[in-house]
């Protein structure tokens, strides 16, 4: 076991978007067929990452995205007359410890 004591810091930026009951294309099908791509927001995250050793270390982050979804942009009828829409944000902030099984000396 070696002691590779060292910081690591890191981000970056993603798609974000709302898959469920509000919004859809066409009748519900599930999973990325009734995706409204037209509704597709960023996402940016940071983290931090402290080793310990070559197998453990511990890490922490933040991370910012937005997620709408809307009836109004539906082609299924009973969807759109239902005329839903929503907007949120959602903020996720997270610490964890970290054990590498898989590591192995060179």
């Amino acid at each position: 076991m070696g002691f590779a004591q060292s910081w690591e810091f890191g981000g970056g930026l993603g798609p974000s978007n709302y898959l469920g009951e509000i919004g859809g294309v066409y009748e519900p099908r599930g999973f990325l067929a009734d995706l409204q791509l037209k509704k597709t927001r960023m996402d940016v995250n940071a983290f931090a990452r402290y080793n310990f050793t070559d197998k453990f270390a511990v890490s922490g982050g933040l991370a910012h995205g937005w997620i709408e979804g809307a009836d109004s942009l539906s082609l299924q009828p009973s969807r759109f007359s239902r005329n839903l829409s929503f907007r949120n944000q959602i903020f996720e902030l997270y610490a964890r410890a970290e054990v590498d099984l898989f590591a192995f000396e060179v």
